[in-house]
C-alpha cells in the first residue's frame, strides 16, 4: 500500500517537473520573473519538485498575453473595439492635442495680422505710420541719416547723428 502511494506521488511529481520545465522553456526570457530564465531551468532540474513549485509561484509570468494571431478556443475571431486599445487611444489623444495646438497657433497668427504684425511693421495698411495712427512715416526715423523722430539732428547719445 505504501509503495503504491509512493509510486503515484512520484509520477505526479514527475509530471509537475516536466510541465514546469516545458512551461519555463516556452516562456520568453524577458517575461521570466525573479531570476533569469536559464537560472529557472537549472533550478527546476537541480531541485526537482522544489524548483518546479518555485517556478509556478515566483517565476512564471502573470497573465501572459497570447501570441499574435492566437485566439482562445470558443472565443470570437473578431478584434476588440478600438476604444479598448490603449495604444489607439493614446495616439488619438496625441492627434487631438496636435490639432488643438495648430488651431491655437493659427488663431494667434490671425490675431497678429489683425493687430499689424510683429513689431508693428508687417501687415500695416498703406498710409499708416509705425504707430498705426494714420500718419505716414518716411522710414528714416531713428536712423543716422534722417535724424531723430523728434526732429533734432541726433544730439542725444545713442540715437544716431553726430554728437559733436
Amino acid at each position: 500500500m505504501v509503495l503504491r502511494v509512493a509510486i503515484i506521488a512520484s509520477v505526479i511529481a514527475l509530471f509537475i517537473i516536466i510541465y514546469a520545465l516545458i512551461d519555463c522553456l516556452r516562456t520568453r526570457p524577458q517575461d521570466a520573473r525573479s531570476i533569469s530564465k536559464p537560472a529557472w531551468v537549472l533550478s527546476i532540474l537541480l531541485l526537482p519538485l522544489v524548483g518546479a513549485l518555485l517556478w509556478f509561484f515566483l517565476g512564471r509570468p502573470r497573465n501572459s498575453p497570447a501570441p499574435e494571431g492566437y485566439s482562445a478556443p470558443g472565443s470570437s475571431s473578431r478584434s476588440s473595439a478600438p476604444d479598448d486599445d490603449e495604444a489607439f487611444l493614446r495616439r488619438l489623444a496625441q492627434e487631438r492635442a496636435q490639432k488643438a495646438r495648430e488651431a491655437e497657433l493659427k488663431r494667434r497668427e490671425d490675431e497678429l495680422k489683425r493687430r499689424g504684425g510683429p513689431a508693428g511693421g508687417a501687415g500695416q495698411a498703406k498710409g499708416e505710420g509705425p504707430e498705426g495712427d494714420g500718419t505716414e512715416g518716411d522710414g528714416t526715423e531713428g536712423t543716422a541719416s534722417g535724424g531723430d523722430a523728434d526732429g533734432s539732428d541726433g544730439d542725444r547719445p545713442g540715437r544716431g547723428g553726430n554728437p559733436a
